[in-house]
């Protein structure tokens, strides 16, 4: 959405149902923005970025993207790139108090780890005339993670007094990636917006996740 002038906007439409063009695993509705037709030869691009921080915490993550449009005589080409390097924080406090046996248990979550993303789109489009059209949507997606997250319990008895410490040390590896390609033919069938619509899609989706779990009991003794 912001590597989208608002200047390069036709139109807005909502749509219940999602089409297998935009992807094949989702559900629900989708916000479909048709931009507006540039002229034969002209083209435009945009891009941006930015970098994020927590004054405690330090540097949290960055992503850029970029978008280019171009039209060569009926052929329409529209690219989108986007890439982000995000930090794992997932920083918590738990406490509880079991009243039957008067038992309280402190639980202290430290995640930390880096998560990167690239996504690319590339759609082409191609006017046989003023009713007709045919095109291509293709989308590669992977994303790299390493999330660790140290866990510590601590219980204490109604007297504050601390009788057992354990703690868990989970560390992750995961890869996902994501393949799509859609072909597409558009028939205008009338100036009030009818149409008809003839897709074919192909989805490879391959979730590769590692996981090592290492837990310590009795710490105290």
């Amino acid at each position: 959405m912001n590597a989208i002038q608002a200047d390069n906007i036709g139109k807005v439409e909502i749509i219940p149902i999602s089409g297998a063009e935009e992807n094949a695993s989702s559900m629900g509705g989708v916000i479909y923005i048709k931009l507006k037709k540039i002229d034969d030869g002209g083209y435009y691009r945009s891009a941006s970025g930015n970098f994020s921080t927590l004054v405690e915490e330090g540097h949290m993550g960055d992503n850029l993207n970029a978008s280019f449009n171009y039209r060569y005589g009926k052929l329409s080409i529209y690219n989108y790139t986007y890439y982000g390097h995000f930090r794992n924080f997932n920083k918590y406090d738990i406490s509880t108090h079991y009243k039957e046996k008067d038992t309280f248990i402190d639980m202290k979550t430290d995640g930390k780890g880096w998560s990167t993303s690239f996504l690319d789109r590339l759609s082409l489009t191609y006017e046989l005339n003023d009713k007709h059209s045919i095109g291509g949507n293709f989308r590669v997606g992977v994303k790299d993670g390493s999330p660790v997250n140290n866990t510590q319990s601590m219980i204490k008895n109604g007297r504050e007094e601390q009788i057992d410490l354990s703690g868990s040390v989970i560390t992750e590896k995961l890869r996902i990636k994501e393949y799509q390609a859609a072909i597409n033919y558009d028939w205008r069938i009338d100036e009030k917006g009818s149409m008809f619509k003839f897709i074919a899609d192909y989805l490879r989706y391959n979730n590769n996740k590692k996981q090592d779990n290492n837990y310590q009991y009795n710490l105290l003794n």
